[in-house]
C-alpha cells in the first residue's frame, strides 16, 4: 500500500475564490464530497454566498467566511487596490481560521487567490494549489507578483 490510513482524518481547509458555479466550484464540490472520509476532514472556506455555499450545505461539508482578493484578475487597478490594501489582515484571518478550525493541510482551489497559501506558509501547514486557469495563455491572469518573487 502506497498511502497509509492515518489514525484520524486529516482536517483540510479547501479555500476557493468564488461561490458561484462555474468549473472550479463544480470540481470542488466533487473533490470534498468523494473525499475517503476516513482519510480526510474537509472544510471549506467562501467568500460569499451563491451556488456552490448551497450545494456545500446540503452536502453536510462545515464552510467558514473569508474575504477573498484576486492576485492576478481582468481590472488589474482594481484587483491591485485591493490586494495591496491589506493581504495581511485577509492573511492573518485565514490563519486564525486555520488554527481555529484545527487545519492539517491547506488546498487552494484557483490560481487567482494567494491568501490561502500565505496563511499556511505563516502556520507551517503543508499547501496544495489547484491551478484551473492557464495563466499564460489568458492575458487578463497576469500576476500582480511576480511569479520569481512569490
Amino acid at each position: 500500500m502506497l498511502f497509509r490510513t492515518p489514525k484520524r482524518p486529516i482536517r483540510t481547509l479547501f479555500v476557493s475564490h468564488l461561490s458561484g458555479w462555474g468549473g472550479a466550484e463544480h470540481f470542488l464540490l466533487q473533490l470534498v464530497t468523494r473525499l475517503d472520509r476516513k482519510r480526510f476532514d474537509p472544510v471549506v472556506a467562501l467568500p460569499s454566498d451563491g451556488p456552490l455555499r448551497a450545494k456545500l450545505i446540503e452536502a453536510g461539508i462545515p464552510i467558514v467566511n473569508y474575504t477573498a482578493s484576486w492576485w492576478v484578475g481582468g481590472d488589474q487597478a482594481a484587483s491591485r487596490a485591493l490586494y495591496e490594501d491589506g493581504p495581511d489582515g485577509r492573511i492573518a484571518f485565514l490563519a486564525r481560521t486555520m488554527t481555529a478550525e484545527r487545519i492539517e493541510l491547506v488546498v487552494t482551489n484557483t490560481t487567482v487567490s494567494s491568501e490561502g497559501a500565505y496563511a499556511a506558509e505563516r502556520l507551517g501547514l503543508p499547501h496544495v494549489w489547484i491551478l484551473h486557469e492557464l495563466a499564460t495563455r489568458i492575458p487578463a491572469l497576469t500576476p500582480l507578483v511576480p511569479p520569481d518573487e512569490f
